[in-house]
C-alpha cells in the first residue's frame, strides 16, 4: 500500500468536501439574508450538484490520461478560489453562479480521487478506497460546523478563510501525487473471459448507480432544506450547522 499517495488524496477528498457541505449552509445564510423562499435553495443547490457531478466523466478521462497526476490538486484549488470569490458577490444569483462554477474543481476531483485511492491500496484496494470516502465523509461532516459558525461570526466575508485553510491539502497533493501511477499487468485468459467480465462488471455497475440515485435523491433532499428549517426556527448559522453536522457524520 502506498501510504504517501494515500494519504494525500485522502486528507484532499477531506477538504473539498468541507467545500462541498458548506454550500448549503451558505444557501441558507443567504436566503435568509435576501428573504427567499425555500425554492432557491433548491435550486442553488441543483445547479451545483449538477456542475460537480455531470462533468465526472469528462474529468475522468482526462484523470487517465495525466495516470493521476495534477488533477485532484487542481481541482481543489480551483474550487477554493471561486468559493473565496463568492464572499464579494451582491446578490443571490451571482452567489450561486459563482459557487456552481467552482463546482467544477469538485467534478474534477472525484475521479481522480477514486483513481489515485484505489491504485494506492495495491492489492487491498477495496480498504484503501474505505479510507478515502472515510475522510470525504468526515469532511461533509465537518464542513457545515465549520460554515455555520464562520457565517455567523463573520458573513460571507469569512469564506476566504475557509477557503485557505484548505492550502495544506493543495500542496501535500501536488507533492505526493506528482509521480504517474505504474501501470499494472493484469493478465486475462482468452476473449471469452473478457467480455465476461466485462458484461457482470456493466450490470453490477448499474445496480449500484441506481441505489446511489435512489438513496441521494431522499437524502440529498433532506440534507438541502434542513438547514432553512432550523433557521426559521430561530436557530443560528452556527446551531443549525453544528445539526447537520451531527446528522452527516453518523454516516462517516
Amino acid at each position: 500500500m502506498n501510504a504517501r499517495r494515500l494519504s494525500a488524496i485522502s486528507y484532499g477528498h477531506l477538504a473539498i468536501d468541507i467545500l462541498n457541505s458548506s454550500v448549503v449552509i451558505i444557501l441558507t445564510d443567504a436566503t435568509q439574508q435576501y428573504n427567499l423562499p425555500y425554492s432557491k435553495i433548491g435550486l442553488g443547490s441543483l445547479l451545483y450538484t449538477l456542475a460537480a457531478s455531470l462533468t465526472q466523466p469528462l474529468f475522468g478521462l482526462l484523470a487517465d490520461r495525466w495516470r493521476g497526476r495534477w488533477l485532484a490538486a487542481a481541482g481543489l484549488l480551483w474550487t477554493m478560489v471561486f468559493y473565496a470569490v463568492a464572499s464579494f458577490t451582491q446578490s443571490f444569483t451571482a452567489l450561486v453562479v459563482v459557487l456552481t462554477i467552482g463546482a467544477l474543481g469538485s467534478g474534477a476531483f472525484h475521479p481522480a480521487g477514486i483513481v489515485n485511492s484505489s491504485h494506492a491500496g495495491g492489492d487491498r484496494p477495496a480498504t484503501a478506497t474505505s479510507w478515502f470516502f472515510l475522510l470525504g465523509q468526515s469532511g461533509l461532516a465537518i464542513g457545515p460546523f465549520v460554515s455555520g459558525i464562520v457565517l455567523q461570526r463573520m458573513g460571507l466575508a469569512g469564506l476566504p478563510y475557509i477557503a485557505l485553510a484548505m492550502t495544506p491539502a493543495v500542496i501535500l497533493m501536488f507533492w505526493a501525487l506528482r509521480d504517474p501511477m505504474e501501470d499494472e499487468d493484469h493478465e486475462t485468459t482468452g476473449n471469452a473471459v473478457r467480455a465476461s467480465t466485462g458484461a457482470a462488471t456493466a450490470g453490477l455497475v448499474t445496480i449500484f448507480l441506481l441505489v446511489v440515485i435512489l438513496r441521494s435523491t431522499t437524502l440529498q433532499s433532506y440534507m438541502t432544506l434542513l438547514p432553512s428549517y432550523f433557521a426559521d426556527q430561530g436557530f443560528t448559522s452556527a446551531a443549525y450547522g453544528l445539526m447537520v453536522s451531527v446528522f452527516i457524520f453518523a454516516g462517516a
